[in-house]
């Protein structure tokens, strides 16, 4: 319903109006391609009017969230704001999402790449998953949270390798990471991991075998989300880990880990 559509806006815009802050953006949660709560239809004067299956996966759905968007994006850009939208990949959306993510101005992605300590995604789901987010990420900015794991001290160097070599894969010029533990509600968490001199990309991810890998001027990121283990030559180049240790010659990726090495020249 349009009229209630406006409404809704124009009671937010005027909370925010009352206030001296000025705010340069509105976040949306929950936004998703998938029909989650399997709406159907509306009542109009007592008269049901089916608008979609109550299927999970309904493309006529997934195309009236990309419209709702839009809407608002426009709304809001006649405001003086942007849009960013806490937009949800399932593995099986992969249409819908890149109609709701073309609506956006910013996409902000809370599945991220790591779930209890483990890899969130393996084999032909990781490829989807990656590919994807990289394809965004060319486009606008996109910022992921990746909840790694239960507890904050479980965070350790093979969890941060993995989190932030999927990173470096898909990254664009403005794709921003934060890790923290599973349920973490807005506390400030940090690591000096995530600072360190890559430099600029030489390239988008490739895949040798069973590895993928991205060059950067300054780093090397390599992911094998596959089960078996997997060999990376690094030829002639020195690198060092996060750890300071030197890294040469053929190494060995065991499976579900990622590995980022620093420039040791």
């Amino acid at each position: 319903n349009p009229h209630v559509r406006m409404r809704l806006f124009s009671q937010a815009m005027e909370r925010l109006t009352a206030t001296a802050r000025q705010y340069d953006a509105i976040a949306v949660d929950n936004v998703s391609a998938r029909n989650d709560w399997k709406r159907c239809g509306i009542n109009r004067a007592g008269e049901w009017t089916p608008l979609y299956s109550g299927a999970l996966l309904d493309p006529i759905f997934a195309r009236d969230m990309a419209r709702c968007v839009g809407w608002l994006n426009h709304s809001a850009h006649e405001k003086g704001m942007c849009i960013a939208v806490n937009l949800y990949f399932h593995g099986d959306d992969e249409g819908g999402y890149r109609q709701i993510a073309d609506q956006s101005d910013i996409v902000n992605d809370e599945h991220g790449f790591t779930r209890h300590c483990q890899p969130m995604d393996r084999g032909q789901a990781w490829i989807r998953r990656a590919t994807l987010y990289a394809e965004v990420a060319r486009k606008k900015p996109v910022e992921i949270i990746d909840y790694a794991c239960p507890a904050l001290k479980q965070i350790d160097q093979r969890v941060l390798n993995w989190s932030i070599a999927n990173y470096l894969l898909i990254k664009g010029d403005r794709t921003y990471l934060a890790i923290v533990p599973e349920g973490n509600v807005g506390e400030f968490v940090d690591f000096p991991e995530l600072y360190i001199p890559t430099g600029l990309p030489l390239g988008q991810f490739e895949r040798t075998d069973d590895i993928f890998f991205r060059r950067f001027e300054r780093a090397l990121s390599l992911v094998n989300p596959f089960s078996r283990a997997a060999t990376y030559d690094l030829g002639k180049a020195r690198w060092k880990d996060f750890d300071g240790r030197p890294v040469a010659g053929k190494i060995v990726l065991p499976g579900g880990t990622g590995l980022v090495l620093l420039s040791a020249d």
